[in-house]
């Protein structure tokens, strides 16, 4: 679909996530720019990308992660993607507080009512951890 139509920007999304499916997140963070180029700044499509470059530098919040995380937040300071990834990698890294700040954020706000359960469990199982590490 993308080679028949390189202005469609649903294709071009979902070349993306086809190339996320398979690790070949470059490919896709270079297909999320795409996207970007096309339709201009959306939040969701910083957040994917930023999903991508985490996992292609192996699950680290690089400068460019970070930048395009940023700039999803810039756009909507609830996203939920940006704000899942955030708490992901404080929580990966031991920062606890900062995990369980990110993903009550989204609790508090009613911004991912599909995703209340899993959030709650992740924030008790981070409470858990923290009171350990004290």
């Amino acid at each position: 679909r993308v080679k028949n139509a390189p202005e469609n920007i649903a294709a071009q999304i979902e070349l993306a996530e086809a190339y996320l499916e398979v690790g070949r997140y470059q490919d896709a963070a270079d297909v999320f720019d795409v996207c970007l180029t096309l339709g201009g700044p959306k939040a969701e499509i910083y957040a994917r990308k930023a999903f991508a470059l985490y996992y292609r530098d192996g699950r680290k919040m690089t400068a460019q992660a970070r930048a395009a995380a940023d700039q999803a937040l810039a756009l909507n300071k609830l996203d939920v993607q940006t704000r899942m990834l955030l708490g992901q990698d404080a929580f990966l890294n031991e920062r606890y507080a900062e995990a369980i700040r990110q993903w009550r954020m989204l609790l508090d706000s009613g911004a991912a009512p599909a995703q209340e359960r899993a959030l709650r469990n992740a924030i008790a199982n981070a409470e858990s951890r923290a009171r350990k590490q004290d």
